[in-house]
């Protein structure tokens, strides 16, 4: 009796841990959830959604003129760049030292406050004109920053400006639209 409870057990957790792995695997490749795949990972449809928000929020905070399928192709390629840079760093081990994050965040606040008259080394003026012109708290402001900084770097491991660098990426690698 014990011995059938065992195996019982064991087939109840086998069913268990392969049906979990299903549904990932099943979520991986529910387009319904993205809007890209870049050498098999995603671009789901809510970073989309955030970085067009984003984006609009700094258009019509300088008051310019919203050219929608424009911003939507442009966010999508940029969000694709930012894939492909995030892939080869990872692959080439280059990463951002959150001393490095916080020296740019530091010297970003310090000529806010420089250039506004604003004595002290407080970041709250800062981050309240960053939400106002983008919709970002200091955070998603940060995680905009590391990837300024990841790029820089894999600019200097490719040795040839960026810009090529990515357009070659894209003649090589795999990318599904949806």
């Amino acid at each position: 009796m014990k011995k059938y409870f065992i195996v019982v057990l064991f087939l109840l957790l086998v069913t268990l841990i392969t049906l979990f792995i299903l549904n990932k695997i099943n979520n991986l490749n529910n387009k319904d959830n993205y809007v890209a795949m870049v050498n098999g990972e995603g671009i789901t449809k809510t970073d989309y959604g955030n970085e067009i928000n984003e984006t609009t929020t700094f258009f019509k905070f300088n008051h310019q003129k919203i050219d929608t399928p424009a911003l939507k192709k442009n966010v999508l390629d940029e969000m694709i760049d930012n894939t492909l840079i995030s892939q080869y760093a990872a692959k080439h081990n280059i990463i951002v030292y959150q001393q490095e994050l916080d020296q740019r965040y530091s010297d970003a606040v310090r000529i806010y406050n420089s250039h506004n008259n604003i004595t002290g080394a407080s970041d709250s003026a800062f981050i309240t004109q960053i939400n106002k012109m983008y919709g970002m708290d200091k955070t998603e402001y940060q995680e905009n920053l590391r990837m300024d900084i990841l790029k820089e770097k894999v600019q200097e491991s490719v040795g040839e400006p960026l810009t090529k660098w990515l357009m070659d990426q894209k003649q090589s690698t795999q990318i599904s639209i949806f």
